[in-house]
């Protein structure tokens, strides 16, 4: 299929290692890179930070793998919190601004030190003495709840954040967590467990840190705290925390160091070792015929044909053949050339090209003209069908056995068939609303950081983008084929 080649560059992943001689699944602690002072999640899974030094707020970029600054506000912003419908909330010189259509605007006139959200705008404000308040956007105003006479008479608040039914809860200076009712508007004290920051999940969840680097979560029906003992200690007092809508948590530490989870499943394939070492770029013609008219009569005639010409290549024969390599524990040919039509090494991959797409009958190759042919403008994304397929490549993964995937990059009206592609996925990272699939790219030899991300736009839409080119590569679709493989009896 179709290969653009680049002269090759280098780029620089819950809680055990469960190593096996065909890979490891590990489910720990995933530092971020950077340093920051507090962190927000809104329910579709987009994290915001705030540097350390509090001068600027920043937006995780899942494909790049990196923060992306937001504008900067009118002054350095302390603390933030991200609302269901994804709207952005911070404490910018003591007062509540809101983040809309990448400006700050301010809410009212509430002389704040924390801030927390919940569903339908729920908005709540702590003070640094004993004032604790709610937004009313019908009047325009913050009104402060009575304390007096009540368990939190007195008590200084230091963080707040809302529940999914829009009831605030508090934790004072003396490290203990209230919540507040507001139906029957009466506080009650969450057990005597001391707390640093709270935070609360979409399902109704309560999570908090504590000292000596612990989480808990809130037993209902227990009325306290459980310590997740099954999470890994960082060796640090935590100093936020935030959740994604499943509950996983993002962390800042004391230092300022960002760790969130992520679950991570890897054979021990890897591209540098066990792809082929030439690209898929073949100094030749050739023409492939695939005899398949008397079983589709979708499928145009004129695709019978595959002409292989400079820019195309054997992607699929390369590809099955480095999984038949691996798993026969074959070293793979050192040749760094692609071989020229009559080798040995060319007949074999022309041989696993044929079946790579589901000889005898080619029902992948059908399926790929389905997809391809299905698509009506570069700006329709086969994202539903993508995403029906994707726990078919994780289960596979999930068993240390790589698993082929044929990737759509163009449409019927862009480009050819041909012009689509095949891979390796060899590892998969994912949270809640993002996986990353980890490829051998027959296009891009020896490289170990070609990455296929499968994500939610901070709307809520998904995208699938691939890296290893001079920009991230549109793909429309992708699927998984499980094509015959010689494995050692």
């Amino acid at each position: 299929m179709k290969m653009m080649y680049l002269k090759k560059v280098s780029f620089l992943a819950f809680l055990f290692f469960c190593f096996t001689t065909t890979g490891y699944c590990n489910y720990d602690w995933n530092k971020i890179k950077g340093n920051a002072s507090d962190v927000a999640i809104n329910d579709h899974g987009v994290v915001y930070v705030i540097s350390s030094n509090k001068k600027q707020v920043f937006r995780w970029d899942v494909f790049k793998q990196d923060w992306v600054r937001l504008v900067k506000a009118s002054g350095d912003v302390s603390k933030i919190a991200a609302s269901k419908e994804g709207v952005l909330y911070g404490i910018v010189k003591s007062k509540v601004y809101k983040y809309s259509k990448k400006k700050w605007r301010q809410v009212g006139d509430f002389k704040a030190f924390d801030v927390g959200v919940g569903p339908k705008g729920n908005l709540w404000a702590i003070d640094r003495q004993k004032k604790i308040a709610k937004w009313e956007p019908k009047r325009k105003k913050w009104l402060t709840l009575k304390t007096v006479g009540t368990i939190v008479d007195g008590r200084k608040p230091w963080a707040i954040d809302v529940d999914k039914n829009g009831n605030p809860i508090v934790i004072f200076r003396d490290n203990f967590a209230v919540h507040y009712n507001v139906s029957n508007k009466k506080w009650k004290k969450l057990s005597d467990t001391k707390l640093i920051d709270i935070a609360c999940d979409k399902g109704g969840s309560f999570y908090g840190v504590g000292y000596g680097g612990n989480i808990f979560k809130w037993n209902r029906s227990k009325q306290k705290w459980d310590k997740q003992n099954k999470l890994k200690k960082l060796n640090s007092d935590f100093k936020r925390i935030s959740l994604l809508p499943n509950g996983s948590p993002w962390l800042i530490l004391n230092n300022g160091d960002i760790y969130n989870r992520m679950d991570k499943v890897f054979t021990s394939f890897l591209p540098s070792k066990h792809g082929y070492h030439f690209p898929n770029s073949f100094q030749f013609n050739a023409t492939i015929k695939f005899d398949i008219g008397l079983f589709d009569q979708f499928v145009p005639k004129k695709y019978y044909t595959y002409n292989i010409k400079e820019n195309y290549g054997l992607c699929g024969g390369m590809a099955l053949g480095a999984h038949e390599h691996y798993v026969q524990g074959r070293a793979i040919p050192k040749d760094v050339e692609a071989p020229k039509k009559g080798d040995r090494l060319y007949e074999f991959l022309l041989d696993r090209l044929y079946v790579s797409f589901g000889e005898p009958t080619y029902g992948d190759f059908r399926k790929t003209l389905s997809w391809w042919g299905s698509i009506e403008n570069k700006e329709t994304l086969l994202k539903e069908d993508t995403k029906e397929e994707l726990p078919k490549i994780t289960k596979r993964l999930d068993k240390k056995d790589p698993v082929q995937l044929i990737l759509i990059y163009e449409t019927k009206t862009t480009g050819s068939p041909w012009d689509n592609h095949q891979v390796l996925a060899y590892g998969y990272e994912k949270d809640y609303s993002t996986i990353r699939v980890f490829i051998y790219d027959p296009n891009r030899p020896d490289r170990n950081d070609i990455v296929i991300t499968y994500s939610k736009k901070t709307n809520g839409d998904y995208f699938l983008y691939q890296n290893g080119y001079n920009k991230p590569k549109r793909i429309y679709g992708m699927f998984p084929t499980f094509p015959k493989i010689n494995r050692p009896k």
